[in-house]
Order: C-alpha cells, then sequence, then structure tokens
C-alpha cells in the first residue's frame, strides 16, 4: 500500500491559525491555503512525513525549502514636510525647501525608487522649465533643494509635485504616486539698480528767456523746462521706489516730483548764469 504524506507542524506561521500549505495524502499535491506575502515573510521551510499503512515498515521524512518571490504589489508612498515654501532669491544655492520621504515595501527594482519634480501650472512646458532650472531633488539627505541662484525677476514662484515611481520590468508594471501640491514664492532682494531709459541729456537756454518777472510781490514761478524720462527698478515695494536727487543741486534748479511715474519734471526756481545741466 501508499504511504500516507502529511506535513509537519513548522509549517505553521506564527501569530496566526491554520496551515499555509496541506498536502494530499494519496497523491502528495501541495495545496496552498493561504495567501503568500513576500513583504512579510520571504521563505518558509517544510517536512514532509511519508507514513506507512503497514505497521511493520518505518516512516520516512523530506525537508522542503519554499522560497517567496516578490512581486511589484506595493505602490510607493510619498510625504512632504511641508506644502509652502519662501525663499528670498539671494539664498544660496543647495539652501533646502522642503523635505521628502518616499517608500516601497518591494524590494530590488520593484522598490527602487526615482524621484522627479512636475510643475502644476499651464502652460506646463513654461513651468517646467523653471522647476528644471531652479530646484532639484538632493538623494542623499531627500531635501529638495535651490538648483542655480534664483531670479525674482524672472519668475516669482511656481507650483509642482512630486512624482515617485519605482523601476519594475516592463515599465508597464511600473507603479507610481504624486504628491501633494507645493507652493514655493521667490521673495524679492533689493538686487537691482535704478536706471533711466535714456543716456546724458543737455539743453541750452539763454539766461535772458528763462525767466518772466512776476506779478508785483509775488515769488517766481517754477518754469518747467523738461520732463526726463522716469528711471525704472525691476524689484517690488520698497526695493523698486525710487527716489529723484541732483548729484550736484544747482541752486537755480529743482526737482518737482520726487517719484513720477511719467517723467520727471526740471524747473528753473531761480536767477542763474551760464552752466551745464
Amino acid at each position: 500500500d501508499s504511504p500516507l504524506l502529511s506535513i509537519g507542524e513548522e509549517n505553521r506561521e506564527p501569530g496566526t491559525e491554520g496551515d499555509l500549505l496541506t498536502i494530499d495524502p494519496v497523491i502528495g499535491a501541495l495545496i496552498l491555503r493561504k495567501p503568500l506575502d513576500y513583504e512579510s515573510r520571504h521563505s518558509f521551510s517544510f517536512t514532509i512525513f511519508a507514513t506507512p499503512t503497514a505497521p511493520t515498515h518505518t516512516s520516512s521524512s523530506l525537508s522542503l525549502a519554499l522560497n517567496v518571490l516578490d512581486e511589484n504589489d506595493n505602490t510607493p508612498t510619498v510625504s512632504l514636510s511641508k506644502t509652502y515654501a519662501a525663499l528670498n532669491e539671494m539664498v544660496s544655492v543647495g539652501t533646502s525647501l522642503l523635505h521628502v520621504t518616499a517608500t516601497d515595501r518591494d524590494s530590488g527594482e520593484n522598490g527602487r525608487l526615482t524621484i522627479s519634480l512636475v510643475a502644476v501650472q499651464q502652460p506646463s512646458s513654461s513651468y517646467q522649465s523653471f522647476v528644471d532650472r531652479y530646484i532639484t531633488v538632493d538623494i542623499t539627505t531627500m531635501d529638495i533643494v535651490v538648483k542655480t541662484p534664483l531670479d525674482r525677476e524672472t519668475v516669482n514662484g511656481f507650483q509642482f509635485q512630486v512624482l515617485v515611481h519605482d523601476n519594475a520590468t516592463p515599465a508597464s508594471n511600473q507603479r507610481s504616486v504624486l504628491s501633494n501640491i507645493v507652493t514655493f514664492v521667490i521673495l524679492d532682494a533689493n538686487d537691482n539698480i535704478p536706471t533711466f531709459p535714456v543716456g546724458n541729456v543737455s539743453i541750452a537756454l539763454e539766461e535772458t528767456s528763462s525767466l518772466q518777472a512776476p506779478d508785483s510781490g509775488s515769488l517766481l514761478n517754477a518754469l518747467k523746462l523738461l520732463e526726463l524720462p522716469a528711471a525704472t527698478d525691476d524689484d517690488i515695494n520698497r526695493n523698486g521706489d525710487i527716489t529723484y536727487a541732483f548729484d550736484l543741486a544747482p541752486s537755480a534748479f529743482s526737482l518737482l516730483t520726487a517719484c513720477g511715474d511719467n517723467g520727471v519734471d526740471l524747473s528753473v526756481g531761480g536767477a542763474f548764469n551760464d552752466f551745464a545741466v
């Protein structure tokens, strides 16, 4: 008669009830009774016993090792230390915006992660160029850091997401996840010099025609000579406010506006003799 087959108690998983495997006692077919999970346990060892039906015969045993192979059955996870970051445009390259935590329970290529930064705003191609230019992921620290010097006058900020995917093969089996949206604001620094749109300006006036005698008892009236083009400053707020003044102030002239959008009025405020402006 054929011996009866059985499996030893060591196939039981710790903390669970029932057997992972069972065996048909007659034909010896192994039957999986529970789902396998590589992330919980990589391998199992069993002993299969063959017990003879005749009492005079001795039983025998066989050791069996079961190795569980990994499948790409887990999606990566990603979390961020914050979703809003603001940095002055003069910060050093390598300054951190935020920290990224990314994990995958799979192993090997199934668990090896690739991290990239994806622009949110439209048109995506334009904002993606800003993302690629100004920030990157430091794979050593897992911080998102400043890649090249910032320039608020080029772009004052942008929104992006962190894209994480594994490297399973084929690529169609890869799993990915997107983080929450991050808002990055670039703060202004006073890094621009006010400029006039034209170079030097010179005028010539006859001294006898520059002023007219005012009514008796009144002060000399300012006579507008020239409206100079306004200077511009690419900075904003107080960093972009402009105040005008003479380098060496002639007593006969004054500036009518401290800051103007359309121009600066140069006026005569008293008698003058020959000099250049």
